[in-house]
């Protein structure tokens, strides 16, 4: 009844300036909610966030970033066996803003690295407003794209939750964030598939080759012209994409090679691409694309036509290629790059850069390990799931294969992480030599535990240990199998690690 009454009281002006007062309140509110809804989580969630991210500081190495054109067009660890640098894919969806894309990876661009754009047409004429598919997907609660939000510069953060919103996805941030009362699932551990490096196709750097091919419905014939350019057939080139190149030239300036080429696109059955009533228009807005390109120093890599394919080719969609083409498309736009290029050319001494990419990029992974369970055989090789749950293999490692993992060198460690235990415990190791036994030395967290023949080897834990263990392994000798005209491997190995366990009497491990 006071409250009514005193409400009464208030004149209209009162009640007005007190909505203005509280406006910049309700406003900020707003935005901190939302800002924290979209920030949530650490670490990255998709394969291509990690390479991206955990790359830095590794250089040369080739970035292609585009919509989905580039993941079914071109074969990345084709590419990368070819130039011997490390390809990352960072491609999703032709429609998805490429100023966020760019500024997720700007950080890990440096002098000597290649950055490759096989834009999809719509990327050069979008309008300056974000697409609801991708506001889809930022606002999905699984936070697969936070990553791209957490590298936008503040005033971006600001436009975008206060001009690009609509009310449909705020308002899911806002009860999302309320339900939970802020505590968000804060992600402790990686999700981003860290055993998807080991794959030996171009799954490892972001691509896709196992889609089953999907026929479109009947479609007219100019259907496919409508779906890569557009509805609009825009030919202006937007703000949007003139605020990208300002952007590149930023990343130009400090020693990446910038280069851009045509998307793919094919065919299907009739239904053809750039049809004759388009070709003189299309070749206007193509030349107008790479004037302006060659104003900033960019390069344009071949025609439009050299990546249009037949229907033989087509997969799903008219910017999606089967894998047996997109071999043949990579081997064109290698060709492509090296004739523009020649400094891309590899040396043939260099040796592929696959498996010490690989190491990397988990080295500098901040991996949260799962507490090793007592008394479980863990079996580290190519096939075996899980065990990077609780394993992490920190330096001196080859790729795993069927049966173990090869060290590789004469030093070799390894990561996990000790349940909180009072009891003495022994780390148990399953493996053989290579070239005759030894015994080597070993130290957990920098302390010298002792010389072992890890064959099979059960080691005490020295007392008061932390959480997390570091076991490095110095091997007295370590050849290749060529330099003793064994077989063509040129690794130098000496130690394959099959299985360890950790228990609370030494054991030796039966497997």
């Amino acid at each position: 009844m006071m409250t009514v009454n005193f409400l009464r009281n208030w004149t209209a002006k009162q009640l007005v300036l007190s909505l203005i007062m509280l406006a910049p309140v309700i406003l900020a509110a707003y935005v901190w909610t939302l800002n924290h809804y979209l920030s949530r989580g650490e670490e990255p969630a998709l394969l291509r966030q990690a390479l991206v991210k955990y790359s830095k500081g590794y250089s040369p190495k080739i970035v292609v970033v585009s919509g989905s054109n580039a993941l079914h067009g071109i074969d990345f660890m084709q590419m990368e066996k070819h130039f011997k640098q490390p390809v990352i894919a960072y491609a999703d969806n032709g429609s998805f803003p490429l100023q966020h894309k760019l500024n997720a990876l700007t950080d890990a661009l440096e002098q000597g690295d290649t950055l490759l754009l096989p834009l999809e047409w719509t990327l050069y004429t979008y309008p300056d407003t974000l697409p609801d598919f991708y506001l889809d997907h930022l606002f999905n609660p699984d936070g697969a794209f936070n990553f791209e939000y957490r590298n936008l510069p503040w005033l971006d953060r600001l436009d975008l939750l206060l001009l690009q919103t609509p009310w449909s996805h705020a308002k899911y941030g806002l009860w999302h964030s309320l339900r939970s009362g802020f505590n968000l699932e804060k992600r402790g551990t990686l999700v981003w598939p860290a055993d998807q490096l080991e794959l030996p196709d171009t799954r490892a750097r972001g691509g896709i080759n196992d889609l089953p091919p999907e026929q479109f419905p009947e479609m007219s014939p100019e259907y496919c012209d409508a779906y890569i350019l557009g509805r609009s057939h825009s030919r202006t080139l937007s703000k949007a994409f003139q605020e990208n190149l300002a952007t590149l030239d930023q990343i130009a300036q400090r020693g990446v090679n910038i280069l851009f080429t045509w998307p793919v696109v094919v065919d299907q059955l009739d239904h053809y691409c750039y049809t004759s009533n388009l070709s003189s228009n299309l070749q206007v807005f193509a030349d107008k694309i790479t004037d302006t390109l060659n104003q900033h120093n960019f390069q344009m890599l071949g025609h439009y036509k050299d990546f249009a394919y037949g229907s033989n080719c087509f997969l799903n969609t008219y910017f999606h290629i089967t894998p047996e083409c997109a071999t043949q498309n990579t081997t064109k736009l290698i060709s492509f790059m090296e004739h523009n290029n020649p400094g891309l050319r590899p040396s043939k001494e260099t040796p592929p850069p696959t498996a010490a990419f690989n190491q990397y990029i988990l080295q500098n992974t901040k991996l949260d390990l799962r507490p090793i369970t007592l008394n479980k055989l863990i079996k580290v090789n190519r096939d075996t799931k899980n065990w990077r749950d609780v394993l992490h293999l920190e330096s001196g490692w080859s790729e795993p294969e069927e049966t173990s993992v090869w060290s590789s060198g004469k030093r070799a460690s390894l990561k996990i992480k000790l349940a909180d235990q009072q009891q003495p415990l022994y780390l148990s190791l399953k493996g053989h030599y290579f070239n005759g036994n030894e015994k080597t030395r070993v130290l957990m967290n920098g302390e010298e535990v002792g010389q072992f023949d890890l064959s099979s080897a059960q080691i005490a834990l020295p007392a008061g240990q932390t959480p997390h263990l570091t076991v490095e392994f110095q091997f007295l000798s370590a050849i290749s199998p060529k330099s003793l005209g064994l077989s063509g491997d040129d690794r130098a190995i000496k130690f394959a690690l099959q299985a360890l366990m950790l228990t609370t009497e030494a054991d030796p491990i039966d497997m």
